[in-house]
């Protein structure tokens, strides 16, 4: 009598694997019962057309998450702590929670975050809009710890503390300065350059770029028309300042 396959499917051993098992294919997949299994898998997992997952919300950052993906956000996000008692920013209401969240819900976040970016823009400083995963810091000597959006400004904050150094400029700031100006569909913005270079006898400007999109010369030329001094630094200007030692 031949031996039956190990996964039940009542079939003829064809192959031994490695750790002994005994599957009427090579391949595992291909045996009636794995197949079925495997089958029944996606089908629970793919949601009927029009239809969304469930979803539970962070308790923490409030965002939503399916199956598996929220227990391992939840790790990532609060850690192994415990549930603290916080206040609201918005309405007040006292809450417990993992980590330092600001508001109860997702509703309080929102209002929240539109009103410090309200106080933000009246303050001058600059809106941190969709730079989360680009954020890095710098260390200065003169200006300390300093928050920016990009590798670019990153090199440019290395570069103008070098130049502080040598003495060829007189000091230099990750400026919070504003300019309004009008787009191609004469909407007003507010543009916000990125350094502002003091030297003995004049100031200017420093925009670091990737590239330049469509938007960028009507903030540019409104410095200018302000009777302003800007300079747009590309990748290939910074690696050249980079590299010079002067």
């Amino acid at each position: 009598m031949s031996d039956k396959c190990c996964y039940g499917c009542g079939n003829d051993v064809k192959f031994t694997f490695k750790n002994g098992k005994k599957c009427c294919s090579e391949n595992r997949c291909k045996c009636p019962v794995i197949s079925a299994k495997i089958s029944d898998s996606n089908r629970t997992r793919t949601p009927p057309s029009g239809h969304k997952l469930p979803t539970k919300e962070c308790p923490s950052c409030h965002k939503e998450f399916s199956g598996g993906n929220f227990e391992k956000h939840l790790k990532a996000c609060i850690g192994e702590g415990k549930k603290k008692v916080h206040t609201c920013k918005v309405c007040e209401k006292e809450f417990t929670s993992y980590g330092n969240p600001k508001t109860c819900s997702k509703v309080c976040r929102n209002a929240w975050l539109k009103t410090k970016t309200a106080n933000m823009y009246a303050t001058g400083e600059k809106v941190p809009v969709g730079y989360t995963k680009k954020t890095c810091y710098y260390e200065s000597e003169t200006h300390g710890k300093i928050k920016l959006m990009s590798s670019y400004e990153l090199d440019t904050c290395f570069i103008l503390d070098k130049w502080l150094s040598s003495g060829r400029i007189k000091f230099w700031e990750y400026t919070k300065d504003r300019f309004s100006y009008y787009d191609a569909d004469k909407k007003r913005r507010t543009y916000f350059p990125d350094f502002k270079v003091f030297l003995e006898d004049s100031v200017y400007y420093i925009e670091t770029k990737g590239f330049e999109i469509d938007n960028d010369s009507y903030k540019w030329n409104a410095v200018k028309q302000q009777g302003h001094t800007l300079e747009v630094w590309f990748g290939d200007i910074i690696s050249q300042h980079k590299d010079n030692k002067d």
